[in-house]
């Protein structure tokens, strides 16, 4: 019994370690990841998020420009080593030229900032795109 016992540690152990290995090696694929996020064509109907798509192609491509301007900026960093400061620096400065875009759009950068905080794996703006989006972040307290 302490055999196996032994085994399914050890075991345990060594899946425990491959999934940190796949963890990281995601990580590698950040800029494949970016890559084909900014190949696709963004500010469509998305019934997913219940957004109508860009007034006009004008505005779409207007829009997507922007983003993949702020993924043209993340891979032209070293991919591989930015943390979240990094990008969310990125983010605030390039969200400037996006405050007077209409609400559903707004709310479609922020879908696809998300996506790009789910490549380099951050959980949370710290506040940043609620900030933004919506003039305050509803994490701080509010007097």
């Amino acid at each position: 019994m302490k055999k196996f016992t032994f085994y399914l540690s050890l075991l345990l152990m060594s899946l425990s370690i491959m999934g940190c290995t796949e963890h990281n090696g995601a990580t590698g694929n950040r800029r494949q990841s970016l890559e084909q996020l900014k190949g696709t064509r963004k500010f469509t109907t998305d019934s997913t998020t219940f957004y109508p798509g860009a007034v006009s192609e004008r505005d779409r491509e207007r829009l997507e420009k922007a983003i993949n301007e702020i993924i043209d900026h993340l891979l032209a960093a070293h991919t591989e080593s930015l943390d979240k400061q990094a990008v969310l620096k990125e983010f605030k400065t390039s969200l400037v030229a996006l405050d007077m875009e209409d609400s559903e759009d707004k709310d479609q950068v922020c879908v696809y900032l998300e996506k790009i905080m789910d490549i380099f794996q951050i959980e949370s703006s710290d506040g940043l795109l609620n900030d933004w989006r919506y003039g305050f972040d509803p994490n701080e307290v509010q007097h």
